[in-house]
């Protein structure tokens, strides 16, 4: 029997409307971050409109970096102000036994680099809070 046909029953046997006594959860509500084991899944998809000089190419190569750990994608080669660069991949950031004050104070920094031969050369960096991803609706 369904909850539409018990809520019909009793309606048809006192003829006044009764309300089931469904408990109400708040909507938007957001836990509080707790002490514990944290996986930050990075999808890596693409990046275009590159500002390159003109008949000159970069070799982008993208470095996350969170809390202390930092991972890069593959690089790419040669590509233009005019191509768009596809990496299409998935970085994980680990953490074991973080405190919610860490976790609150974290930030995630993404950089595009050109990779060199000696040294990287930053060509755009974006960072954003991590309570901003875990806040999201």
């Amino acid at each position: 029997m369904s909850d539409k046909d018990t809520q019909e029953e009793r309606k048809d046997d006192g003829d006044e409307e009764v309300e089931e006594d469904k408990e109400e959860k708040p909507q938007g509500e957001v836990k509080p971050l707790a002490r514990g084991d944290y996986l930050i899944h990075i999808y890596i998809e693409q990046a275009k409109k590159l500002k390159v000089d003109a008949g000159d190419t970069v070799d982008p190569i993208v470095e996350v970096s969170c809390m202390g750990n930092k991972q890069c994608s593959t690089s790419k080669e040669g590509i233009d102000n005019m191509a768009v660069c596809i990496w299409n991949e998935h970085i994980f950031l680990e953490y074991k036994n973080k405190e919610p004050q860490e976790l609150e104070k974290a930030k995630v920094c993404l950089k595009l680099l050109d990779k060199g031969l000696f040294k990287d050369e930053i060509i755009g960096y974006y960072e954003f809070d991590l309570n901003w991803i875990y806040l999201k609706d």
